[in-house]
């Protein structure tokens, strides 16, 4: 005889089947009771029918008479989660580097700690932040060796850099008549540093304003990175102990 564990009270066809219980219809004229399945947290014992004859509980392995193994966790939705988390902070991790060159704020400590690694972030004069200055793609002059200079058309600057006294400086010339030239430091996108030269030139021909940053120095940025005709630039400033700083980007 059977020894399963359950109600020994036999139920009609009609009897609601709890879960994880399997409906047996006897045959016509076989008024045999159907052993009950164990319930959800039983086990069977004994001479109970055969595992392929019972509905398995769910986490849960029977074997023999054993105590079940019951699972506390679903292992493949928890490894599912950490995956997903693990995706979304690499790409939080990836936007925030990717942004980093665009803030202003970054980009100013960059210049600092390069340029003037002694000097605290408070010694800045007058507090000035990082600028856009222009964006804009470069001309053919911009990335020709002998040019050796950035054109900054003025009609194209988007916020003011230079000081009243330093404006002034800028339109005299010396005694050979070359335009006066301020000594100025630029970041370039690789992290290279340099001393550059920027002068102004009134083009009266074509009514307009260009001040251009001139030295060998920017030559090895356009050859260092590869800078190509129509490639757009961004081209930041800032101050930090008196000294105009730049720093260029690539959008």
């Amino acid at each position: 005889m059977s020894s399963g564990i359950g109600s020994n009270t036999p139920r009609s066809s009609d009897d609601e089947l709890e879960e994880g219980e399997i409906r047996d219809t006897p045959s016509p004229g076989d008024d045999r009771r159907v052993p009950d399945e164990p319930g959800k947290g039983e086990t069977a014992h004994g001479d109970a029918s055969s595992p392929d004859d019972r509905e398995g509980c769910s986490g849960q392995v029977e074997t023999g008479g054993s105590k079940p193994n019951t699972m506390s966790f679903d292992i493949l939705t928890i490894a599912a989660t950490a995956s997903r988390e693990e995706a979304r902070r690499s790409q939080e991790s990836s936007a925030a580097a990717s942004s980093s060159s665009e803030n202003p704020s970054a980009l100013r400590e960059r210049v600092r700690r390069s340029f003037f690694p002694g000097v605290a972030t408070g010694d800045m004069i007058g507090g000035c932040e990082m600028v856009l200055l222009i964006e804009k793609p470069l001309d053919i002059v911009d990335v020709s060796p002998p040019a050796r200079r950035l054109t900054l058309p003025k009609a194209q600057l988007l916020a003011k850099f230079l000081r009243k006294a330093e404006k002034e400086a800028l339109k005299t010339r010396d005694e050979n008549g070359a335009p006066t030239e301020m000594k100025v430091l630029l970041l370039g996108p690789s992290g290279e540093t340099c001393h550059l030269g920027l002068i102004r030139l009134d083009l009266k021909s074509k009514g307009e304003t260009v001040y251009h940053l001139v030295g060998q120095g920017w030559v090895d940025i356009v050859a260092r990175n590869g800078l190509i005709k129509d490639q757009v630039i961004r081209l930041y400033s800032c101050r930090i102990a008196s000294s105009l700083c730049f720093a260029l980007v690539l959008p």
